[in-house]
């Protein structure tokens, strides 16, 4: 999780970048190379909210990745499709079933060894195939084809 420092303009503390009621937006500038193209992306908080050094330093974090992929994988999800550093945004399917999320499926022992929910584990049900994620969905190891099928 990212933490946000004190801010002196919010009383209750500044809004962590990842939350609040005001989303992120993005837009080019007029700003323009030789050959005509866009050389300027501007962000802010769509609702005009203001921002903080802590803020500019979560989007470099984001947007240079910090050593993963941030790729959305194809809908539906396909086991074999599932590579490390894909964004999980779907239920994944192993063998033309939706795989179970077991952070969220399982007994209370599982989950307490998940981390309390703070990763995300799918597990095929029929051949124990799986896949790992973090917090964002972002899957954290190469998937673990327990059935060979998905070479």
């Amino acid at each position: 999780m990212h933490e946000t420092p004190p801010c002196p303009h919010c009383p209750d503390g500044h809004t962590p970048p990842d939350g609040g009621s005001q989303p992120w937006a993005a837009w080019l500038s007029e700003a323009r190379d030789g050959d005509g193209q866009p050389t300027v992306i501007h962000v802010a908080r769509s609702g005009g909210a203001h921002v903080a050094e802590s803020d500019a330093q979560w989007l470099r974090e984001l947007i240079n990745d910090s050593g993963r992929r941030y790729r959305k994988a194809t809908n539906p999800v396909a086991f074999e499709n599932i590579s490390m550093g894909d964004r999980i945004s779907t239920t994944p399917l192993c063998h033309d079933m939706d795989m179970h999320r077991l952070d969220e499926d399982a007994d209370a022992g599982t989950r307490a060894d998940m981390d309390a929910g703070s990763i995300g584990r799918w597990q095929c049900w029929k051949c124990d195939c799986e896949v790992y994620s973090d917090a964002q969905g972002i899957v954290t190891e190469p998937p673990y084809d327990a059935c060979g099928d998905h070479e």
